[in-house]
């Protein structure tokens, strides 16, 4: 299995979403199921590559479904990322149950790194996101899984799709580093030593199961290869 970093994508579409660059039909179309947690209308830079990358996907012929958290308090909105190619009942926004203690536990982390959610503030939404994961995989007949990382918590909906679903192909692409990772988990390397490890585990073990990973750049390639050559050389 490789692990390789891929040039950005191509701003084949506008900011505000009326072009684009078709690119030629592949010879084979595959079924291809999106798993993120930030997706349009939210806002950022996050969302960006994934956005394109359905978009792009799509464009080319392939049957694109995304699944993702539903936008709610947005820290950023941005409506000039508009659906062209996917159909709104094509990209599934699945809430996020946040119970009492966990909105104390997100507000709180911002503060003191030690009452953060794990694995991320997402992590309330990854049990409904998983059911309907498995729902599209088992009607819609899926051939891929290509899951966004950025967060941890959709690696984990992605990871258990595989466990259950052995036979579809899992492309991790790996936008920001998780384990280590100094800006998006602060804190953890330093103050945080068991969730630091507790990261690298479910990392190692969440990773070995993808059939490619591809990085944003040659930096991050190199870091995965390093830290995972036994994944790197399969």
């Amino acid at each position: 299995m490789a692990i390789t970093s891929s040039a950005p994508v191509d701003d084949g579409i506008s900011a505000s979403g009326s072009t684009m660059n078709y690119p030629d039909t592949p010879q084979t179309l595959l079924r291809i199921l999106i798993v993120c947690a930030t997706y349009p209308p939210r806002g950022g830079s996050g969302i960006q590559r994934v956005y394109y990358q359905a978009e792009l996907l799509a464009a080319a012929g392939h049957d694109v479904w995304v699944v993702t958290e539903e936008a709610t308090g947005f820290w950023v909105k941005d409506d000039s990322f508009k659906s062209i190619h996917l159909k709104e009942d094509q990209i599934r926004r699945v809430p996020g149950h946040l119970n009492w203690i966990d909105r104390i536990r997100r507000k709180a982390g911002k503060l003191w790194p030690s009452v953060q959610i794990y694995p991320d503030d997402h992590a309330p939404w990854r049990a409904e996101a998983f059911r309907e994961a498995m729902e599209i995989v088992s009607t819609k007949a899926i051939d891929a899984i290509l899951v966004s990382v950025g967060s941890p918590s959709a690696l984990e909906v992605a990871f258990r799709v595989k466990q259950r679903c052995q036979d579809l192909s899992l492309v991790i692409d790996v936008r920001d580093l998780w384990a280590g990772n100094p800006v998006r988990f602060w804190g953890r390397g330093r103050w945080q030593p068991i969730r630091a490890l507790r990261d690298r585990v479910n990392e190692r073990r969440w990773f070995s199961l993808a059939d490619g990973i591809v990085n944003v750049s040659q930096s991050h390639s190199q870091t995965l290869q390093e830290r995972y050559p036994e994944i790197s050389s399969e």
